[in-house]
């Protein structure tokens, strides 16, 4: 008899657990924990866009697990062509770009890290071109700032490369030099800076350094 007992509560225990991992399996489809492919820094500058990646996670990942739960679809990796499966798709790509949006800022940040600048010199360096002419004295003062207190992150010349490079390149492009506007100190980017230095008396070498950027900044 108490074999009995024992077999019957091994029995009950198994069911249990098979029940217990069904409804796990069902409210967890494979891969429902979206996860960065790439590093991405999370002591990003503005924390809203932290907090709008995390929200934009949480809404994809919620979406995975309802569309398998209620619906049998699995919107990471779909088998069936339907129409149910098609229209959960789009919808699943709409949360997915949004997501990848913030993802990318958090990604660029991370890598400007391991290149060694901070947030508050990723903040003066943007994403975007200025759409106005107030927008880049904003950006310039930003610069100026970032001058001001780290002057060495700005003596660099040829095989230099980087955002800080880019946007220097950016500012002398505006005043009518012809270079690449590609982040990299070549040849063509010396020549700007030397007509620059000479056009405004400084010793003329083609390399930048505190002084000839703050008179790129001020212009």
């Amino acid at each position: 008899m108490k074999q009995i007992i024992i077999f019957l509560l091994l029995i009950i225990v198994g069911i249990m657990g098979y029940n217990a991992y069904s409804k796990y399996k069902r409210f967890n489809p494979p891969g429902s924990e979206y996860q960065a492919s790439k590093p991405i820094d999370l002591n990003y500058f503005d924390p809203n866009v932290v907090e709008d990646y995390h929200h934009a996670v949480a809404r994809l990942n919620g979406y995975a697990v309802q569309m398998w739960s209620f619906h049998g679809i699995d919107v990471r990796a779909p088998k069936k062509d339907n129409a149910a499966t098609k229209e959960a798709l789009v919808k699943y790509e709409e949360l997915m770009a949004t997501l990848k949006a913030f993802e990318a800022k958090l990604e660029e940040s991370a890598s400007l890290k391991e290149q060694g600048l901070t947030n508050m010199q990723i903040k003066s360096l943007g994403q975007n071109e200025p759409k106005s002419a107030e927008d880049q004295k904003t950006k310039n003062q930003m610069l100026l700032d970032w001058l001001s207190q780290s002057p060495n992150d700005f003596d660099f010349g040829m095989g230099e490369q980087g955002p800080l490079v880019y946007e220097l390149q950016g500012i002398l492009i505006n005043m009518g030099y012809e270079l690449e506007h590609d982040g990299i100190f070549r040849i063509a980017t010396s020549s700007a800076v030397e007509a620059f230095e000479t056009k405004n008396g400084f010793y003329a070498d083609g390399r930048m350094d505190p002084i000839t950027a703050y008179a790129l900044l001020a212009n």
